[in-house]
């Protein structure tokens, strides 16, 4: 498939630059974003949480 080189490239190199390391945690946070993303309220809330506590980092 398209993907068949990247697959053999990260089975057969030891992988030098540990993509496959945190693939585990990777698929678990998609798995929660996913949940939260489907909860509309749970949603807003992460959103003006995340917005409230970046206010420091958006000012120019």
């Amino acid at each position: 498939g398209n993907f068949e080189s990247i697959h053999d490239y990260l089975m057969s190199s030891n992988d030098p630059d540990l993509v496959l390391k945190d693939f585990y945690a990777y698929v678990q946070a998609w798995e929660e974003l996913v949940s939260v993303y489907g909860d509309r309220h749970r949603w807003g809330q992460a959103c003006v949480h995340n917005t409230a506590e970046s206010g420091f980092f958006s000012s120019d």
